[in-house]
């Protein structure tokens, strides 16, 4: 007997693709604005999340994105962030894997948009800091 492909809607665990995407158009800023400086994975995230929210990229991908960005965002994880040094080691691996697995769904226009909102954070940062 062959052996059945699993999509996101017959998982083991269920995944209501709507709600994770809400989910993380809801929370994925927030965390971005307060972590960006942390993390050397940021513009990958963003990027993601661009690839993740264009209608242009196919539901397989988006699913795969919105996966990694949820797991990014969600307060507790396999390892948590405030331990020095390791804390971001299994964000940075969901993250990266992603956008290499999706390397043909994360174009450069996404990365290009990502650039962009990490230069405007950032002038804004500085303004606000002086």
């Amino acid at each position: 007997m062959a052996a059945k492909s699993m999509s996101p809607s017959t998982a083991l665990v269920p995944v209501d693709e709507a709600k994770q995407e809400a989910y993380v158009k809801e929370k994925f800023w927030g965390k971005m604005k307060r972590t960006f400086a942390k993390v050397p994975f940021a513009l990958e995230a963003v990027a993601l999340f661009y690839a993740a929210t264009d209608p242009a990229t196919p539901k397989k991908a988006k699913a795969i994105a919105l996966a990694a960005l949820a797991y990014f965002i969600l307060p507790m994880d396999a390892i948590p962030d405030i331990l020095l040094g390791v804390g971001w080691t299994d964000d940075a691996a969901i993250i990266l894997g992603a956008v290499k697995t999706l390397a043909g769904h994360v174009t450069d226009e996404h990365k290009a948009k990502a650039k962009a909102w990490a230069y405007s954070f950032r002038s804004k940062a500085e303004v606000s800091t002086k």
